[in-house]
C-alpha cells in the first residue's frame, strides 16, 4: 500500500513547503502570482506537470480564501461571477491540452503561454487603455476563458484575469478582492477536472497542499504586510511588472537551462 503523502524525503518536502510559501506572499502583496512562482520551481524539481498543478489548487484554496475574506466587502461580485462562470467552461478544455502536453518538454508550453501573455501586455502599451469603471461584459467573459484554459492548462490562469483587472479603476483592495474570488471559485472545478482526466492518484499531492496549510498562510501574512502600505498604483506597477517577468521567463527560460 502506498503512503498518503507522495513525498518522503524531508529535504523535498522542505522545499516544497518553502516554494509554497514564496508564492502566497507574493499574490498575497499584488493579488496574483502564486501559480508563477509554484509551478516552475516545483517542475524544477523533479515534480510532473499534473502533480505540480494538483498541489498548487489546493494550496491556493488557503491562500484565496483568506485572502478574499480580508477584503470581502470591496469583492466585485456582479463582476466576479460571470467570469469565474467562463472559466468553469474553459478549464475541461485546458485540462484536456494538459494531458496532450504532460508527456512535452515543459518549455514547449511556458513559450507558448509567455508569448500569448507578451503579446497582450505589448498591445495594451501601444495603446495604453485608461482605466474606466467598468468594461463590457464580454471583456470579462473573454478574459474568464483564457484564464479558464490556462489554469487547467499549466495551472497559471492569472495573466488573463489580471489584465482585465488592470483595466479597471479599482482601489487596491477591489483589485485584488476581484483576483482573489475569481481565483477561489475557479479552483474546485480546476481540481475536479484534473482528477477526472489524470486519475484518483493525483488526490494525494492535493491532500499534501491541504496539509501545507501553515505555509500559504504565512505567507499571506507577509505578503499582506509588505503590501499593506502601497498605494493603488504601486499595486498596478508591481503587478505590470510581475506580468513582465513571467513573459521574459516563460520565453526565455527553457533556452537558459538548455
Amino acid at each position: 500500500m502506498r503512503a498518503v503523502i507522495p513525498i518522503h524525503d524531508a529535504a523535498a518536502l522542505g522545499i516544497v513547503a518553502l516554494v509554497v510559501t514564496l508564492g502566497a506572499a507574493v499574490q498575497s502583496a499584488i493579488g496574483f502570482g502564486m501559480g508563477m512562482v509554484v509551478v516552475p520551481l516545483l517542475l524544477w524539481s523533479g515534480r510532473s506537470l499534473p502533480e505540480a498543478v494538483a498541489l498548487l489548487l489546493a494550496a491556493s484554496l488557503v491562500q484565496t480564501a483568506y485572502g478574499t475574506w480580508t477584503v470581502r466587502a470591496e469583492v466585485p461580485w456582479r463582476t466576479t461571477l460571470p467570469v469565474a462562470a467562463a472559466q468553469w467552461a474553459f478549464v475541461p478544455l485546458g485540462v484536456a491540452g494538459m494531458v496532450m502536453l504532460s508527456e512535452a518538454r515543459p518549455g514547449v508550453v511556458d513559450q507558448a503561454v509567455g508569448g500569448i501573455v507578451g503579446g497582450v501586455l505589448v498591445l495594451r502599451a501601444v495603446f495604453r487603455p485608461r482605466p474606466r469603471p467598468q468594461l463590457a461584459r464580454g471583456w470579462g467573459l473573454l478574459a474568464g476563458a483564457g484564464a479558464g484554459f490556462l489554469a487547467g492548462l499549466v495551472g497559471m490562469g492569472g495573466p488573463p484575469i489580471v489584465l482585465y483587472a488592470l483595466a479597471h479603476a479599482w482601489s487596491k483592495d477591489r483589485f485584488r478582492g476581484f483576483l482573489w474570488s475569481s481565483f477561489l471559485l475557479v479552483l474546485p472545478a480546476a481540481t475536479a477536472v484534473l482528477v477526472w482526466r489524470q486519475g484518483a492518484e493525483l488526490l494525494r499531492w492535493s491532500l499534501l497542499g491541504l496539509l501545507l496549510t501553515p505555509c500559504p498562510w504565512l505567507g499571506s501574512m507577509a505578503g499582506l504586510a509588505v503590501s499593506r502600505r502601497w498605494a493603488v498604483e504601486r499595486v498596478r506597477l508591481v503587478a505590470m511588472g510581475t506580468l513582465a517577468l513571467i513573459v521574459a521567463w516563460s520565453v526565455l527560460g527553457p533556452i537558459v537551462r538548455g
